[in-house]
């Protein structure tokens, strides 16, 4: 076989006739995901319900019920129950109440009560 000398002196250089190549393998250490006990969509979305009295209290009927941040209403039952379902609680922010020519607002963001709603609504001036 010729020294390197001898291909300098020649001219063209030694190229290598075959290139042998190996693939490099890194073992990962395994990742472990963490399993989600709530769902996403129940902090999003939940359902609103409640019942609606009137002065006396006695439940009151056809009653409309309204959310004006999302563009929903609802009747009352002759119970004076209502029920709104998959509402996003970010958009939500007042509760309107109709009933006998009256109108009553309720602020949500500020009440920190339980659900089902107990609203009593007032008729006198």
């Amino acid at each position: 076989m010729p020294s390197a000398n001898h291909w300098q002196v020649q001219g063209p250089r030694p190229r290598p006739a075959m290139v042998l190549g190996k693939r490099a393998r890194k073992d990962r250490v395994p990742v472990t995901a963490k399993l989600i006990r709530k769902s996403a969509l129940r902090q999003v979305f939940q359902s609103l319900e409640g019942v609606v009295y009137g002065p006396d209290g006695a439940p009151l009927g056809d009653a409309a019920v309204r959310l004006p941040g999302v563009n929903r209403s609802t009747q009352t039952s002759r119970y004076g129950e209502f029920k709104f379902e998959a509402v996003p609680v970010i958009a939500v922010k007042q509760l309107l109440v109709e009933a006998q020519g009256r109108q009553m607002v309720i602020d949500l963001s500020s009440l920190s009560a339980s659900w089902p709603l107990a609203i009593h609504f007032q008729l006198e001036e």
